[in-house]
């Protein structure tokens, strides 16, 4: 049966990042995932034109990935894992084509977050930081990776989950950047966002690949 969402709360979030991000912010200060800026209301809000909201019918949504095998087994965890680097490697090598970089505007940091699993359901990246916390808990039992060194394990994991976090983050604000007033500005447009979106993926998917190399895959 298809799932049915509102259309209301992403239209909120709209309203609340434009506030956030207008071009009459006087201070910048990070709280969580979202950095917000002070911004004058009556101004933001003129920019923003609500429409009626409505049901969307999501058809066919793709399947959240699940273990191959016994959750207790890494192997199970496997082809998830390395299929979560051809994506993160599939998104660099098309990245023109999947975020309209060569435009001046319009970019689409939803296509990077889809990639990433922060939009969807589809993605192997999607919770991988639950799959490292359970990949840690059976090199703890299984007796074939009694040499590992867990710890530097967990290190790179939080690593890359961190990097994932910050590259959602960034491709979010290179969505709402130009629209909030800040096109044309140094360091703070959509487009500068969508620079240091790929850069971070970049970096993201060296540490994936160490924490890869680590488990032998």
């Amino acid at each position: 049966m298809p799932r049915v969402r509102t259309a209301c709360m992403p239209r909120v979030r709209t309203v609340l990042l434009l506030l956030s991000l207008h071009a009459g912010s006087c201070a910048r200060y990070a709280v969580g995932r979202r950095a917000f800026v002070g911004v004058s209301f009556s101004s933001a809000l003129s920019t923003v034109v609500l429409r009626p909201v409505h049901a969307v019918i999501v058809q066919n949504a793709p399947p959240a990935w699940v273990p191959a095998g016994d959750p207790g087994d890494p192997a199970s965890y496997f082809e998830q894992l390395r299929a979560g680097r051809s994506e993160m490697q599939r998104c660099l090598d098309n990245w023109v084509a999947l975020t309209h970089a060569d435009r001046d505007t319009d970019f689409d940091g939803d296509a990077v977050r889809r990639i990433i699993g922060t939009v969807g359901t589809g993605s192997p990246l999607l919770r991988i930081d639950k799959v490292f916390d359970r990949l840690r808990n059976a090199f703890f039992q299984d007796p074939t990776y009694e040499s590992m060194d867990v710890e530097r394990f967990v290190e790179l994991a939080e690593s890359v989950s961190q990097g994932l976090r910050d590259t959602d983050y960034l491709a979010y604000s290179a969505i709402f950047a130009d629209p909030s007033g800040n096109m044309g500005v140094p360091g703070k447009s959509s487009k500068d966002f969508l620079e240091k979106t790929r850069l971070e993926l970049v970096s993201t998917l060296k540490r994936y690949n160490a924490v890869l190399k680590m488990i032998g895959i």
